[in-house]
């Protein structure tokens, strides 16, 4: 199987999976407005009382100030349709309210902790068993998403075990990714373990499919999944050297809007595009850019991290001795 280089990838993709399957739990700060062990009913009463909100304006949108009263102390609930509308009057959005787990499954919530304690300590033994598990769970709840996370776990297996990656596996994951009309943030977060495995023509199918699903100016955390995953593509594309698929990308990447919070994403397709010059362009300007991005991955992040990029520019250009 073909193996990436992927020693940048690593620290810019770490752990990739988590990033999809455990997003929600682990990379997305909610505001608690108090004490991260409020329950809900706690902390809609703490943002009503510090937005200065009466009961009976909220009333008049729940239906009566005592169906707001009562749901803050515990009486009764308010329905799901109720209390988005009285989140949204409130200005406070859904993700900053509500836990990841509200809305999922229990088995598989509690699998998704015990895969972030494996994937840490690069356990393969229990990630073997929860791959087990993932099938079972897929046959028991008819959920074929599992089965394609227990797919992609067997790959991250693989890679720890230093073993090849059975074909068959690929084959169906080629096919359930190329068939996707709709990319999640967890299907995103799921390709981008898998981008060294592909072929450069499913590759460009996919990138292609995942950018026209973004929009033109970037905004969000989904947006920074999908860029880091075409990102990860492009890389692959210039260690196999295909430079039209590699020019194509970088166009349709610097043709995007970033944001400010975007500015390593920004940094790294910088990095990319020296990769492209020094290859295919001018050698000396490409070697004067990535000598700036250097300096500011030192400012940024640490040595440890500037000789890893620089390993990984010298490796793509084949300057290593």
């Amino acid at each position: 199987s073909f193996k990436g280089s992927c020693s940048l990838i690593t620290m810019f993709l770490s752990l990739s999976f988590l990033i999809s399957v455990l997003y929600n739990i682990k990379n997305v700060k909610r505001k608690n407005f108090g004490n991260p062990n409020m329950t809900n009913r706690e902390k809609f009463k703490a943002i009503r009382k510090q937005r200065k909100l009466s009961l009976k304006v909220l009333g008049e949108i729940a239906g009566s100030a005592t169906s707001i009263s009562d749901f803050e102390n515990g009486h009764t609930t308010l329905s799901n349709d109720v209390l988005f509308r009285l989140l949204g009057f409130m200005l406070v959005e859904i993700n900053e309210f509500f836990e990841w787990k509200d809305f999922r499954d229990k088995d598989f919530y509690q699998l998704t902790e015990q895969l972030e304690e494996a994937l840490n300590n690069k356990d393969t033994q229990i990630l073997s068993e929860l791959k087990s598990y993932l099938y079972e769970l897929s046959d028991q709840k008819g959920q074929y998403i599992y089965q394609i996370i227990a797919r992609v776990l067997e790959v991250i297996i693989c890679e720890l075990k230093q073993l090849t990656v059975p074909q068959d596996t690929i084959f169906q994951l080629t096919d359930y990714f190329i068939s996707l009309e709709y990319w999640t943030n967890l299907d995103v977060g799921l390709l981008g373990n898998l981008v060294p495995y592909f072929t450069s023509d499913a590759l460009i199918v996919l990138t292609n499919t995942i950018l026209e699903d973004t929009p033109q100016s970037l905004k969000n955390n989904l947006d920074r999944i999908k860029i880091d995953t075409v990102l990860n593509c492009l890389s692959v594309f210039l260690e196999r050297k295909e430079r039209n698929a590699s020019q194509k990308l970088l166009t349709l990447l610097f043709n995007k809007n970033y944001p400010t919070y975007f500015s390593f994403e920004k940094l790294y397709l910088h990095e990319l595009k020296a990769i492209f010059d020094y290859l295919w362009g001018d050698k000396e300007e490409s070697l004067k850019i990535h000598q700036t991005i250097l300096e500011t991955i030192n400012i940024i992040l640490n040595p440890e991290a500037v000789k890893e990029w620089d390993d990984n520019f010298r490796k793509n250009t084949s300057q290593l001795a």
